[in-house]
């Protein structure tokens, strides 16, 4: 079987924006002041269970998302900012532990990395003046971020942080999803080559989605890949209201990423507690893009020490 052909198999996913954007979310009452304790609490067994539980195929797991804290050791990021190990990368390596315990129960895993992450985090303007790139100005908004001359030297330079982990994790990681690869950013083909190279040189066969939210506007959009390194299209939806009409998409998998959460003020139904959605309605939805061949992510809320919400878990619990 080829690797699209076992995720195929798979056929839906669990996807955990760990501490989404901490401080600015009233959901998360967390003191980041002591990153490893904060990691240390997370239960990857627990975890690993619940998810056996609702029979999910598969766990994304957010490596770095709105802040500068990452979820394991990366002596390239700590190079890059200037801090001491254990600072903004916890001494555990959560992922390790969390594909350990997936393992017991066949569960494959897979990571986000953010493709934008040091122009989001307050040590931005620290990181950039080290590798030369931006330190006149913070962007604001993020756009034409990239289209300066030093684009390249700053994909080169976080790509690196990317490698570490891919070499790491090799063939235990079976997708990347990659997020703020757009257009408007200033992203290309040429620059994205980058991180595609550092995911290769860890799993040849790792499937890789490189997000344009862009290109799945509305119900009525043709799905389609974002560059011509991606084999996982990136999907991401804010409800439950798109068919693909096969699960090929010019040699990508048809993948969509929907966030299962009540609607809130901030993110919307991203990373929210609480449903509004029936156990019936899910199953359905996910039985009809498994039919074209297509797989479906849910995104869920987890908590700091990474258990979900009872009303989450059982609309979830397609078996």
């Amino acid at each position: 079987m080829t690797a699209i052909e076992k995720m195929r198999a798979r056929k839906w996913g669990v996807f955990n924006h760990y501490l989404c954007t901490p401080g600015r979310d009233a959901i998360y009452e967390t003191d980041l002041s002591d990153w490893n304790k904060t990691v240390d609490s997370f239960d990857a067994e627990r975890l690993a269970y619940q998810l056996h539980q609702m029979g999910a195929g598969y766990y994304f797991i957010t490596l770095v998302h709105g802040n500068e804290y990452m979820i394991a050791p990366n002596a390239t990021y700590d190079k890059l900012m200037g801090v001491s190990a254990g600072t903004l990368c916890p001494r555990r390596d959560l992922v390790l532990d969390i594909y350990n315990a997936l393992q017991k129960y066949g569960i494959d895993l897979c990571l986000y990395f953010n493709c934008l992450s040091p122009f989001n985090n307050t040590f931005s303007r620290q990181y950039r003046e080290r590798v030369g790139i931006f330190a006149d100005r913070l962007p604001e908004p993020q756009k034409d971020v990239l289209t300066r001359e030093n684009a390249e030297k700053f994909v080169a330079s976080w790509s690196e942080v990317l490698r570490e982990f891919a070499i790491r994790y090799g063939d235990k990681v079976k997708m990347w999803w990659l997020d703020s690869c757009y257009d408007y950013a200033g992203y290309t083909d040429g620059l994205l080559k980058y991180y595609h190279d550092a995911i290769k040189a860890g799993n040849p066969d790792a499937l890789i989605g490189f997000n344009k939210a862009e290109l799945l506007l509305s119900p009525d959009s043709e799905m389609q890949r974002s560059c011509k390194y991606e084999t996982l299209t990136c999907g991401e939806r804010n409800t439950f209201d798109y068919y693909p009409k096969s699960g090929d998409v010019d040699g990508a998998l048809a993948h969509l990423l929907i966030p299962l959460g009540k609607e809130r003020n901030f993110c919307g139904r991203w990373c929210a507690p609480d449903t509004d959605y029936t156990r019936d309605f899910i199953r359905a939805y996910i039985e009809k893009v498994n039919a074209v061949g297509g797989i479906v992510t849910v995104d869920m809320f987890v908590e700091p020490n990474g258990s979900f919400t009872d009303k989450q878990r059982e609309a979830l619990s397609v078996r």
